[in-house]
């Protein structure tokens, strides 16, 4: 009885442990399809807005991310693939949970997403 009780608890524990795992970027619906994520309305100011330019240009370090250089620099340094995220720095690198100074919010996550599925346009 005691063996079966003590398996009982360890059962209802690991179930517990499994059920409390959860994927920290299930990724909200994206915008409407047909609706296209505009690099200049919608990803640049993400680089102000996250205080990214204060490392990737007032210090020189690369990519240069000021509104009028982020574009060329981005896909000049390959670091996006259209339509690849796996091969696109720029996706993964500043992720909310990641390693980099700066973090995107989700739903910066999201928009850049959909941009680099979009072809990563410079529109």
């Amino acid at each position: 009885m005691k063996k079966l009780l003590t398996f009982g608890i360890i059962v209802a524990g690991l179930l517990l442990f499994l059920a409390s795992c959860q994927n920290k970027f299930i990724i909200e619906p994206l915008p409407e399809p047909g609706d296209t994520v505009s690099f200049s309305q919608n990803i640049a100011p993400i680089f102000t807005e996250q205080g990214c330019i204060g490392c990737h240009y007032s210090t020189g370090q690369q990519p240069d991310l000021t509104p009028d250089n982020a574009y060329g620099k981005i896909t000049g340094m390959g670091l996006v693939v259209e339509f690849d995220l796996v091969q696109s720095k720029i996706y993964y690198n500043p992720k909310p949970d990641g390693e980099h100074y700066a973090k995107y919010t989700l739903a910066q996550y999201q928009l850049v997403n959909q941009w680099i599925m979009d072809g990563a346009l410079n529109n």
